[in-house]
């Protein structure tokens, strides 16, 4: 009796070996990023479904001129589908405790369960994703301004989407793809990537900057040649109102601030509606401000004060207003007939944001802004 108890537990032991073995990591849920507030950790939980439902067929072509949507073609993410071993595993789990069918119910290898039919429908699910139709577009999402930008926006209940090329970056940042945000695969200096991203566009919010005087990443590159290209697409895309593009007076190693220059000279001249949203020298990666926000433009002959600093809290505020004034309007003149007096955002303009003066309170601080902006004198 003694070998036979033993051979049926050496058998059970290789069942179960086999069986862990050929299942999937199913069991195991990703990680929330420590930046998500408790609301965007709820807000991400609700879309997380999405998200890895969209993720199912990327990387089916790796020819990027075809892929078409959010996602990341690069990379091949695998669809769990329900199968034998998965049920035999968990099933003798269960039982081994001795409730048997009186606590955990029916085995799962008694539903007779049509496993070929779960793993097509398992595919049918990992093919469809919601995906954002009217939104705003963030490139740039990764640098200092650009992710205050974006976590502001989201607070906002912008509809946002971002372009980037490290798509792993953005996902643990923001959240997975189609959860908080729709995220496109792409270098700024791809025609083909950016007009993908721009599809559903109304703002190109234009945040990317680069660290080195040379190379991929050089102050050329991101400030001068990035911003071309997608100045073109939403040109061409035709449902883009306004380009808004964030920069600073900083100056690189190298020579960045020259770049900057170039860029904004090349907007300006672009025909487009822009407002060109620069801060000092100085951004401070913080949300603890102890003064207010100061809006100035060079149109009106006044300029930043030499010293002055920014939190990249506020600068965030500025460009969200920006962009909630913005909707406002666009609702505004989509309802046809004689449009509303509403404060608006002049056609072209220029606004030098800094930290000055006492702080207003959070009630007072959107309508501030907004009264602030919309009587900025717009650029000659």
């Amino acid at each position: 009796l003694a070998s036979v108890a033993e051979m049926r537990s050496a058998l059970l032991a290789a069942t179960l070996s086999v069986a862990l073995l050929s299942s999937s990591s199913a069991f195991l849920s990703p990680a929330f990023p420590a930046s998500l507030s408790r609301p965007q950790v709820a807000n991400r939980r609700l879309g997380l479904r999405v998200g890895l439902r969209g993720a199912t067929a990327q990387g089916k072509g790796k020819d990027l001129s075809s892929w078409v949507g959010p996602g990341n073609p690069l990379v091949e993410k695998k669809v769990y589908k329900p199968n034998y071993m998965d049920d035999v595993v968990e099933d003798v789990l269960n039982k081994r405790f001795g409730a048997g069918t009186a606590f955990y119910g029916e085995s799962e290898r008694m539903k007779g369960k049509d496993y070929d039919d779960l793993a097509q429908q398992a595919e049918a699910d990992a093919e469809y994703r919601e995906v954002k139709e009217i939104y705003t577009l963030v490139v740039g999402a990764s640098t200092l301004a650009g992710q205050w930008i974006t976590l502001k926006a989201l607070t906002k209940d912008i509809e946002l989407c971002l372009l980037t090329s490290d798509f792993e970056k953005a996902e643990r940042a923001f959240g997975t793809d189609g959860a908080n945000v729709d995220i496109y695969y792409g270098e700024t200096t791809s025609a083909d990537r950016v007009a993908n991203a721009l599809r559903g566009a109304t703002t190109l919010v234009y945040a990317d900057e680069g660290n080195l005087p040379f190379g991929s990443n050089s102050y050329q590159a991101k400030h001068l040649d990035g911003l071309r290209v997608c100045i073109a697409a939403a040109k061409q895309a035709g449902g883009v109102r306004r380009v808004v593009l964030v920069t600073s007076l900083a100056d690189g190693m190298g020579g960045s601030l020259k770049w900057k220059q170039e860029g904004e000279a090349l907007l300006r001249a672009s025909g487009m509606p822009y407002a060109i949203i620069r801060g000092p020298a100085k951004v401070v990666d913080t949300d603890d401000s102890s003064t207010g926000i100061a809006l100035s433009s060079p149109a009106s002959g006044t300029a930043l004060p030499s010293g002055a600093s920014i939190t990249a809290l506020d600068l965030a505020e500025v460009v969200t207003t920006v962009l909630l004034m913005e909707e406002v309007a666009a609702k505004a003149d989509a309802r046809g007939g004689e449009v509303p007096n509403i404060p608006r955002v002049p056609r072209a303009v220029t606004i030098d944001v800094c930290n000055a003066g006492a702080p207003v309170s959070d009630q007072q601080l959107f309508p501030t802004l907004v009264r602030a902006i919309a009587s900025l004198p717009s650029d000659a």
